[in-house]
């Protein structure tokens, strides 16, 4: 398993009892969004000053070397830039009970990161980490079950761990949930309940959520029926790059539902299916670029 630069970086609420903590330059500089124990709100990758971040950290932790959520944000900080050190930094913190640096340090153990992976370890960390309430091991062990990663594959607890994380307002996790009453394999059908679950992710503009809501509203699936708000959904989430929007805007153009005229699209519609499916990428598939007319521009 590879490990993004930034994998912890999914934003949360931050938490009231942090309030009372000392702030540091390294909190404001490199605090984790998805950290329950951080003490200001998090730094998302796009806003991070990488350099200046590693410098306030190592000051801060060289000050309170027994600090452990300094320790976490100065190794998460190096290990992202492939600095070993920052591997003793989380395991410092993670012996030390840190649920973030429980959870980092846990994937790193999975990860080609290191010279050889300790798949044992990994889960144990990752498990004290959801089981001490942190939203996004809840998150990761619940996919291990879900998929039998690493894990005898465990339908049950995987939707245990998932509630658990979506009560703690994991869009992740509200997602997978709405997706498993839409599929109905595992739980019984229920687009409603899946709407329900969405609607949370939906508020924090969440791209996936946006684009399985629109499907039901286009539908009148669990909600109301109302196309225009299943295209506006698509739209957004089409217009943040998220091509899954796309692709459904142009099968859906291609239907013709949009404009009223479903089986039977207008020159319109094909002309909207075209530019939203080239925009999906699937111009390359034969089958799909004769149905639309011919190529992309």
């Amino acid at each position: 398993m590879r490990v993004s630069i930034f994998y912890l970086l999914a934003a949360l609420l931050l938490p009231g009892a942090a309030l009372a903590e000392t702030v540091t330059d390294c909190d404001r500089l490199a605090a984790d969004p998805s950290d329950p124990d951080r003490v200001v709100a998090g730094v998302v990758a796009a806003g991070l000053d990488y350099a200046a971040a590693v410098v306030a950290c190592r000051k801060a932790s060289a000050g309170a070397p027994g600090n452990a959520r300094l320790g976490y944000q100065l190794g998460r900080l190096l290990t992202a830039g492939r600095d070993r050190d920052g591997v003793a930094h989380l395991e410092r913190a993670a012996a030390s009970g840190y649920r973030a640096a429980q959870h980092l340090y846990g994937i790193l153990l999975g990860s080609d990161y290191l010279s050889s992976a300790d798949g044992e370890r990994s889960r144990a960390l990752i498990a004290k980490a959801a089981a001490a309430g942190h939203a996004a091991a809840q998150v990761h062990l619940a996919r291990r079950y879900w998929e039998g990663n690493g894990v005898k594959r465990d339908v049950a607890a995987a939707l245990r761990w998932y509630r658990a994380a979506a009560q703690k307002g994991s869009p992740e996790a509200a997602v997978a949930l709405a997706e498993a009453h839409l599929s109905g394999e595992v739980v019984a059908k229920d687009p409603a309940q899946a709407f329900a679950y969405l609607e949370a992710p939906l508020a924090a503009g969440n791209n996936r959520a946006r684009t399985l809501a629109a499907s039901l509203y286009v539908f009148g699936e669990g909600v109301a029926a109302d196309p225009t708000k299943g295209r506006e959904l698509l739209e957004a989430a089409a217009g943040e790059g998220y091509l899954g929007a796309a692709l459904n805007l142009g099968i859906y153009h291609q239907s013709g539902i949009f404009s009223g005229h479903q089986g039977e699209p207008t020159e319109a519609d094909r002309e909207a299916a075209r530019r939203w499916l080239c925009r999906a990428g699937v111009q390359g598939r034969r089958a799909r670029r004769e149905s639309i007319g011919g190529g992309c521009p």
